[in-house]
């Protein structure tokens, strides 16, 4: 393995008062497919737009709008819902948003949350899982805007413990694009020894690299941690202060944040089957570094996560303001030459991810049953959000059957 000399680092710190405000095991290829599933619903017939500036619903076509199309989409979306995620057993409910442009076209939940409550896209709020790593790499551009770091610096300009060997050529860029030279471990193994936040932290920042920064493709959790603390370090605060005050309050993300106070939708047992865990991240690396990382932590609203999406679809701009340029919102969603992969997102390369959307469409998918898919060719978004970890008994075959159950729904409607 690479190494380089190891400085113990400072895991980045919450401040005292939180700006989050208060909030009154299915295999992963069936996740993922049940997620395409949902998705591809409604991505259709907006026309295509120039991204210099923020589209809105002229930019569209204007039959979206008319009160048929949208009920037919309605119904569309609720009955492929219900029969393939709920019946079929994905998950005992879920949520999606629709839109094109600036605007959202549809938004509905369906079924219950699995712990009594019934789904809301404007009121349930799920664990995003790695749909987390967007706000990090969007976060990273932020930040790039404003002049405080650039894509192709170190790492090591902030991090000391990037700062020598073959750590000392990691990138932001290669962070964002998992070409770092890290390759995650185990959890178990990459957290052994490690009983605090900053113990974690700790493991993650000075985890040796598996190959020469960027060389090779590894999809790396770890990675955007340190991508995370080092985005804190350049910020001057910690990065998810920095998201809700640049980011989440200006889209009105009023449901989105870092450690809510619940009540969420219950996701999975943790490692010792002792809790449903509810308003605390599934993934276990993020709880172990104190719920607040790089790679996975946010919780959220279809709703909300709509609002971001939209944002992307008009070229990184919404509501006169102007968050990303276009350029960046391009380079989320171009594919690298050896992976799918692009700066901070999965791209449509090989229209793995939707049929109807261009190759030029980005977005990502979460372990819990959430996705988040933009089309900056034709200004098509789609948001899904489900906690299909409660329900692991379900066969892969049957969430493979849901895309195909939603892909031809959404040819036939489109």
């Amino acid at each position: 393995m690479y190494s380089s000399s190891m400085e113990t680092p400072k895991p980045p710190t919450s401040r005292e008062n939180k700006s989050y405000p208060e909030r009154g095991r299915l295999p992963r290829r069936a996740k993922a497919a049940a997620i395409l599933a949902l998705s591809a619903v409604a991505l259709s017939g907006c026309a295509p737009v120039a991204n210099t500036q923020e589209s809105s619903a002229s930019s569209c076509k204007s039959t979206l709008w008319q009160k048929d199309n949208l009920q037919q989409l309605r119904q569309a979306t609720r009955a492929v819902m219900k029969s393939k995620v709920v019946k079929a057993g994905v998950a005992p409910g879920g949520a999606v948003a629709v839109g094109c442009g600036s605007k959202e076209l549809v938004h509905l939940g369906v079924g219950r949350t699995g712990n009594g409550n019934a789904v809301s896209a404007d009121n349930t709020v799920y664990d995003i899982s790695s749909v987390s790593k967007m706000f990090t790499a969007t976060a990273i551009f932020m930040l790039q805007n404003e002049g405080r770091l650039g894509l192709d610096d170190p790492v090591g300009r902030f991090l000391p413990t990037y700062r020598a060997g073959s750590r000392s050529h990691v990138t932001f860029r290669m962070l964002m694009q998992h070409r770092s030279g890290l390759v995650d471990p185990r959890y178990s193994r990459l957290l052994a020894g490690a009983d605090t936040p900053g113990q974690a932290w700790q493991k993650v920042l000075t985890y040796p690299l598996a190959h020469r920064p960027g060389t090779e493709f590894s999809y790396s959790n770890a990675g955007f941690s340190a991508l995370w603390a080092a985005g804190g370090r350049a910020a001057k605060e910690p990065l998810q202060d920095y998201l809700q005050q640049q980011l989440f309050r200006p889209l009105g993300m009023n449901r989105t944040g870092y450690q809510p106070a619940g009540p969420c939708a219950p996701t999975s047992p943790d490692e010792n089957q002792s809790r449903t865990l509810e308003c605390v991240p599934q993934d276990r690396l993020a709880r172990a570094l104190g719920g607040e990382a790089g790679h996975a932590g946010v919780f959220s609203t279809v709703t909300d996560l709509g609002r971001f999406a939209s944002m992307l679809a008009s070229g990184g701009k919404k509501g006169g303001h102007s968050y990303l340029t276009t350029g960046e919102v391009r380079l989320m969603g171009a594919h690298q030459s050896d992976s799918a992969y692009g700066t901070g997102a999965w791209t449509n390369q090989h229209k793995a991810y939707s049929r109807q959307m261009s190759p030029d469409a980005f977005g990502h998918y979460g372990y819990n049953g959430v996705s988040l898919f933009v089309d900056p060719d034709t200004n098509k978004w789609a948001v899904l959000a489900t906690n299909g970890t409660l329900h692991q008994e379900v066969p892969d075959a049957q969430a493979h059957v849901a895309v195909r159950a939603v892909n031809d729904t959404f040819v036939r409607s489109s």
